[in-house]
């Protein structure tokens, strides 16, 4: 599920483009590992493909793909300008976690005397939670590439 989109316009070429993001990437970890970016240069791990790449922020401190925006990008020339287009889709296993979130209410509201007002304020906090923490990985991965094509 695509969760946003973003164009980044530079006057770098697609090469150098490329070179840099590239810099800032290392190869993408087996699954189900613990990546910490301690002092190093790399804030993704990923794979590239042409002039398309899939990302991974590493500057999160979590497991693999855990909250993490799995970025898809691709560098196309528009006229005298660069332009990279970035998706940010949302980890498949964040959505199994909100379903379980739901279902789990749904347990909990027909087995106890819990209010249902509560158990909407319980999941409202939850998912704003996954939101936030998501949204400012989204904004961070934004700002550090940006800041690396200008």
């Amino acid at each position: 599920m695509t969760f946003s989109k973003k164009s980044i316009s530079t006057n770098l070429s697609k090469e150098e483009v490329l070179g840099k993001i590239e810099t800032l990437t290392k190869p993408l970890s087996p699954k189900n590992t613990f990546n910490f970016n301690t002092k190093e240069r790399h804030q993704f791990e990923g794979r590239f493909d042409d002039f398309s790449f899939t990302l991974f922020p590493l500057f999160d401190y979590g497991l693999n793909q855990l909250l993490r925006p799995k970025i898809v990008g691709q560098i196309e020339t528009e006229g005298f300008h660069t332009m990279v287009k970035l998706e940010f889709y949302i980890p498949k296993n964040i959505m199994y976690v909100m379903l379980l979130l739901v279902g789990l209410a749904i347990f909990i509201f027909t087995k106890t005397t819990i209010d249902i007002d509560k158990m909407m304020i319980f999941s409202a906090i939850t998912m704003s939670v996954f939101y936030f923490g998501y949204l400012y990985k989204v904004n961070k991965s934004i700002q550090i590439i940006e800041s690396e094509l200008n």
